[in-house]
């Protein structure tokens, strides 16, 4: 390869990383962008077993569970359920910790892998997995 070429792929490396806002030199933990908290929220259903998923979809819930992170998003884990909260980071600080969320309860079968024709598989979920997420979710404090 020519070094005239080299450089400049080296230069530009060098502008997207100043344009880019220097992400990869953060020095604080992340704080997360989620949405405000929210009082208890009394309105919302409480789910907190796999049988109580179904009748709730398209509803408000509040579900309790361990926070962890994930490729996808952040997940809320406990007793016997996972959920997907869409969109926004919690703070690296409630990582590993328990809390309380509302959300609207959704499933979709988005996040799945797919095999191309080559029989090269993509990242994602399960093939012929469902995921049930939580949109437009807020932490209860």
């Amino acid at each position: 390869m020519r070094l005239d070429i080299i450089a400049w792929i080296l230069a530009c490396a060098g502008v997207m990383g100043a344009c880019a806002g220097g992400e990869g030199m953060k020095t604080e933990p992340d704080k997360g962008n989620a949405p405000k908290p929210v009082e208890m929220a009394a309105d919302a259903v409480v789910v907190a077993t796999p049988n109580e998923l179904t009748p709730n979809r398209g509803k408000r819930v509040r579900v309790s569970g361990k926070v962890e992170r994930a490729k996808l998003g952040d997940l809320v884990s406990g007793q016997g359920i996972t959920l997907l909260l869409q969109g926004e980071r919690l703070a690296d600080a409630l990582v590993g910790t328990d809390v309380t969320v509302v959300g609207t309860l959704k499933v979709t079968d988005d996040y799945q892998s797919l095999v191309n024709a080559r029989g090269e598989i993509s990242q994602g979920t399960e093939p012929g997995s469902m995921t049930w997420y939580l949109a437009g979710w807020q932490l209860v404090h």
